[in-house]
């Protein structure tokens, strides 16, 4: 199974960047056809072009590896661009875009993200799946961005980007744990329903 990725926005990346690409692509992909448990780090270096050697110089560990994959293919990817191109500061249908958009992409990613669970302990596990720090950060901004146009209640922006990511990533969760038999509702018809609830707690 190989897993879609990008490198963010079509950038133009120099040498190292290529490389460490590389060895994360290798390992999302090996991860998520075998387990992470049953993947060497030689195997990465072979599957990235690169010796073994380099994978620890730049990584150290084969879970410093799953760590950035996390981080930056998994979560990171794309999310910049959902924001710069859609956000109209309309709050309801910002919302439920982002949100049906940030369950599309852990979707094409749950297969890997269910293997974290099996193969983990779950102090590890809450390290390894820590919400994605940029798309908060964006969120947090967007929300302080609201409240200056006087459409968002004065509550801490960073509360209200927490609870939004609480309900994406944990509906997606359930929807993963008990193979969707949590609700007859589709996910997106969870989020049409959601969102407007959410949005009539902190609306102006």
């Amino acid at each position: 199974m190989k897993v879609e990725t990008c490198i963010n926005g079509g950038e133009s990346l120099n040498r190292k960047e290529i490389t460490r690409y590389n060895i994360l692509k290798a390992g999302l992909d090996l991860f998520s056809e075998k387990g992470y448990n049953s993947v060497t780090t030689k195997e990465i270096a072979k599957a990235a072009g690169v010796n073994e050697v380099t994978v620890f110089r730049r990584f150290g560990n084969k879970k410093n590896i799953l760590e950035n994959i996390l981080e930056e293919l998994v979560f990171k990817v794309a999310v910049e661009e959902v924001f710069h191109k859609t956000v109209s500061y309309d709050l309801e249908r910002d919302l439920t875009y982002i949100a049906k958009k940030y369950n599309e992409y852990l979707d094409r990613n749950k297969k890997i993200i269910m293997i974290i669970f099996k193969e983990f302990h779950m102090k590890e596990n809450y390290e390894l799946t820590k919400f994605p720090k940029k798309l908060k950060e964006l969120l947090v901004e967007y929300f302080k961005k609201m409240q200056e146009m006087g459409k968002v209640k004065e509550e801490n922006p960073e509360l209200l980007a927490a609870n939004f990511l609480i309900y994406c990533f944990g509906m997606f969760m359930s929807n993963l744990l008990t193979n969707g038999n949590i609700t007859k509702l589709s996910k997106g018809e969870c989020i049409d329903h959601m969102i407007p609830i959410y949005v009539k707690g902190y609306e102006v």
